[in-house]
């Protein structure tokens, strides 16, 4: 019988070691922007200048003509403008999956953004080859919340002023701000985007109402806000006990050498184990690991990975009062010591 429970044990470790993220694959990627190459890095710089440069008086398109300086060369023409355009879809996933404020952005869930790329031949060695030298597109602001020209007023910056508005600035420590921040957030009305529609952090915080795509940014914007300097959104799988899943939101966030996530969509306010996790701990359903399934493709494939989970979670503080973690047992207690006192006074009363 003892042989049979510890070969059972030792299955059931096997099973937890191959499934469990190694720390090697948590330590090698900590961000998405890291990830591009130097195109990618050139087209992620050049948006990200020109957003920041326009939040203060926004036009309803930015357009974009950027030089593919660093050569990597293909065996055919199309191959060549494929990679053209991963690199820009990965660049642009980069920035919505970080800056919530790029309203340019706000619909490349649901939006594909039309790429055009020049490609040049190159002679090397003799043989001919094919570079992507240039790309081409335009990021426009969603029609709800576009600027309307026939009027004085620049919509699109009031919304932007309206979600910094909203924003809060949160201190302490760094469970201290996630928990404050997830507090907030536990009041957004959860509910699912119309078909080609999706939330957004001005929908969570202004609106008051976001699917978990709105509630995820709002998490990744207010982290960042509160000097959380590796916060991200994370999109993909969300799984359920019954077998099925739906696409969903989630955030990461890293802390020196642990990689936690946080879904506030499930978050109670008590339990906070959602909050900070690490791949096992436990959540309706399973492991948070396995439950939320990293899938980080927009309306385009991009070539973005999730960083890896450390294997277990922040270790959350018992700071509950007295009355909270003993209430009941102090009520029992109470209760048994009146009723011995009164059998007692009955007894030596004489009415027992």
């Amino acid at each position: 019988m003892r042989g049979k429970c510890l070969a059972a044990l030792a299955v059931i470790l096997m099973v937890a070691v191959a499934f469990a993220p190694s720390a090697e694959g948590a330590a090698a990627v900590t961000d998405y922007r890291s990830q591009l190459d130097a195109n990618g890095e050139a087209v992620y710089s050049e948006v990200s200048s020109s957003i920041e440069a326009s939040l203060a008086s926004p036009s309803n398109q930015l357009s974009f003509v950027i030089v593919l300086g660093n050569p990597v060369l293909f065996s055919s023409e199309d191959e060549a403008k494929a990679y053209a355009s991963e690199t820009v879809n990965s660049a642009l996933a980069a920035i919505y999956y970080t800056n919530p404020e790029a309203v340019w952005l706000w619909d490349l869930p649901v939006s594909a953004v039309e790429i055009e790329s020049s490609v040049k031949t190159v002679t090397v060695s003799g043989g001919q080859y094919f570079v992507a030298s240039e790309v081409r597109f335009t990021l426009t602001v969603p029609d709800r919340y576009a600027d309307d020209s026939s009027t004085e007023a620049n919509e699109t910056a009031s919304v932007i002023e309206k979600l910094r508005s909203a924003r809060e600035q949160y201190s302490g420590s760094l469970s201290d701000k996630v928990k404050a921040i997830s507090d907030r957030l536990h009041r957004v009305t959860v509910t699912d985007d119309e078909e080609g529609a999706v939330s957004n952090a001005y929908d969570a915080l202004v609106g008051g109402s976001s699917s978990s795509a709105g509630i995820a940014a709002a998490f990744t914007y207010l982290c960042a806000y509160s000097g959380v300097t590796t916060v991200m959104t994370v999109a993909g799988d969300i799984l359920s006990s019954d077998g099925s899943s739906e696409r969903g939101y989630w955030n990461v966030i890293v802390d020196g050498d642990s990689v936690y996530g946080t879904d506030v969509t499930i978050y109670d306010g008590d339990d906070r184990s959602p909050l900070l996790a690490g791949f096992t701990t436990q959540v309706s359903g399973g492991w948070f690991g396995s439950v939320h399934v990293a899938d980080l493709d927009l309306s385009a494939e991009n070539s973005l990975q999730a960083p890896s989970l450390s294997y277990t979670g922040y270790e959350w503080p018992d700071d509950r009062s007295i009355l909270e973690k003993y209430g009941l047992q102090i009520v029992t207690v109470l209760v048994m010591v009146i009723i011995v006192a009164v059998i007692l006074y009955a007894m030596r009363s004489g009415e027992l």
